[in-house]
């Protein structure tokens, strides 16, 4: 709020005071506060973001930047649904952890938590991702999937950006919240609810089956 307050009055009396020669002036500011532990570069990025957002935002302003109380949080919960059942319960158990995980990671930015706490839990996710993704893959070999090729190399892809980004967040070369959006976006809301869904009729297969043996039983 201090460094804010001060850019407001930088900004105030640039305004207020007329240059003998250019006459009116404005200025547009960014303002960042580092998060613990958060890269130097990281920081200058997430001032640089502000300041951009000031300039479209139409000028003349303060604006501070809150990447570290992840706009993602704010609008966004991941909530477990029953149509998102693959039939297979080991696939269906790794898909809710991995949803609690993102979310538990989501609320640690709102809460503004520290850049190398939140990169540890970054870490974990990534981990059970990978483990998942492994196990995914074993299960739509027994069941002779007819895309599983295709379903492995999105995972290979994913796993790969996944590492890209957190590395380039490291070093101060991308936003948490890219990361946040890619695990969301693109790990949860688009692989996960869009391409799993396709082998859902084998996999679900086991479900018909055993409920079909437990009707004979009881008959």
């Amino acid at each position: 709020a201090g460094a804010v307050d001060a850019a407001e009055k930088i900004r105030a009396v640039i305004e207020n005071e007329k240059h003998p020669i250019a006459g009116c002036r404005t200025v547009s500011i960014g303002v960042a506060q580092r998060m613990q532990n958060e890269p130097v570069r990281h920081w200058q990025r997430r001032t640089d973001e502000a300041l951009y957002q000031a300039k479209e935002n139409g000028r003349n302003r303060v604006v501070a930047s809150d990447d570290n109380k992840s706009s993602i949080g704010d609008s966004v919960w991941l909530s477990w649904q029953p149509e998102w059942e693959s039939g297979n319960t080991g696939i269906d158990e790794q898909h809710q952890e991995m949803i609690k995980m993102t979310n538990y990671l989501i609320s640690m930015a709102s809460a503004g938590k520290g850049f190398k706490e939140i990169v540890r839990q970054v870490d974990q996710l990534l981990d059970h991702i990978v483990r998942h993704f492994e196990y995914e893959e074993g299960i739509l070999t027994e069941k002779r999937y007819p895309y599983y090729k295709s379903h492995a190399g999105i995972h290979r892809d994913l796993v790969s950006k996944a590492m890209q980004l957190k590395e380039s967040c490291r070093n101060g070369e991308a936003l948490i919240s890219a990361l946040f959006a890619f695990i969301v976006e693109d790990v949860i809301m688009g692989h996960l609810l869009v391409y799993d869904t396709v082998f859902f009729p084998y996999t679900r297969e086991e479900r018909a089956g055993s409920q079909a043996a437990s009707a004979v039983i009881l008959s």
